[in-house]
This record gives C-alpha cells, sequence and structure tokens, in this order.
C-alpha cells in the first residue's frame, strides 16, 4: 500500500507562502505544497528546522488576520519538507 492509500484525507495541491513558528521568537517562511482537513505539507530546503514529534504553529500569509494554527510535524521528507497533522484544540 503506498503512503497516498493511508491518507485519510484528499490532498489539494495549493502554493501559498506560511509563516512557520518552530519555538518562542523564531518564525520563518516556508512555501505550502499541499494541504488536506487534518494537515498540510510545507517545502523547505533546511533539513535540521524540525524533527518528528515537534509541536510548531503555522499561519497563511494570503489573509492578513489569519490565524495561528497548532500543528505536529509527522513526517520529514529528506531533500523536500516535512508534513505536519493539525492539533485539535
Amino acid at each position: 500500500m503506498t503512503e497516498t492509500n493511508k491518507r485519510r484525507h484528499q490532498r489539494l495541491k495549493h502554493h501559498a507562502k506560511i509563516q512557520l513558528m518552530t519555538s518562542p521568537g523564531e518564525t520563518l517562511i516556508v512555501s505550502l505544497r499541499d494541504l488536506s482537513e487534518s494537515g498540510l505539507f510545507l517545502s523547505c530546503g533546511d533539513q535540521g528546522l524540525v524533527k518528528e514529534g515537534d509541536v510548531v504553529g503555522v499561519k497563511t500569509m494570503e489573509f492578513e488576520d489569519a490565524p495561528i494554527q497548532q500543528a505536529k510535524v509527522i513526517r520529514i521528507e529528506q531533500g523536500q519538507g516535512f508534513a505536519v497533522e493539525f492539533i485539535n484544540a
């Protein structure tokens, strides 16, 4: 079974800039590759940026007053980026 078949929600390709908060005071801008109801895949070249299990904040740059959503890093693809799953409040 491929990774695609294990997914709970269909992925939608969408390109946007995402503000990523990895720790207090550390904010970066990364690129969104795709999204689903449960999470995002963020493209970035910095392989040491996050590790699996990290909790990060994500916020779209498309809307001025977009909320910050907490998410957990669930997968890292070397040379591509990483997947996050939203944490429900």
